[in-house]
């Protein structure tokens, strides 16, 4: 008889969504708790998951604050780039075939969230996010309370 092989540990990666990363490099209300998530997952050296639509979504949410006169177009890039090099996007044809079967399911949720919860699932991990209205919509799903906000303080 052989031993069953090992799946790879799940506590050495995470999926993080764009609100978890928005909220590394910008101050939002829940910036200490992304901070500290973070360096603990530096300190364990784990792995930062995100998707290819990481960028265009950060890309958005840059914009906005260039519109609002609150980042210099400089400042945006900088940001975006930080993020990047932090946790680069891994590209994934089927993920967005998997966030299509998910739209169906209870809870449902957008599609762009729902690539991340594709992600999560493919990878065996943990799923992080910063954004209160997706969590509430997929939280119940994954089982895991993986929402910035659900943080203690630090």
């Amino acid at each position: 008889m052989t031993a069953p092989t090992a799946e790879p540990d799940a506590a050495d990666r995470v999926v993080v969504d764009a609100s978890v990363a928005v909220t590394w490099v910008l101050d939002e209300a829940d910036s200490g708790r992304a901070r500290a998530l973070l360096d603990e997952w530096a300190r364990r050296e784990t792995r930062l998951l995100a998707l290819g639509l990481l960028a265009s979504e950060l890309v958005s949410v840059m914009a906005q604050r260039v519109r609002r006169g609150e980042l210099r177009p400089a400042e945006g890039v900088a940001v975006v780039r930080a993020v990047l090099l932090l946790c680069p996007p891994a590209p994934s044809p089927e993920l967005s075939i998997r966030a299509l079967e998910l739209v169906a399911e209870p809870g449902g949720g957008g599609t762009y969230d729902l690539h991340y919860v594709a992600l999560a699932e493919q990878e065996r991990c943990e799923l992080w996010t910063a954004d209160g209205r997706f969590w509430a919509k997929v939280g119940p799903r994954l089982g895991q309370d993986r929402w910035i906000g659900g943080v203690a303080s630090v």
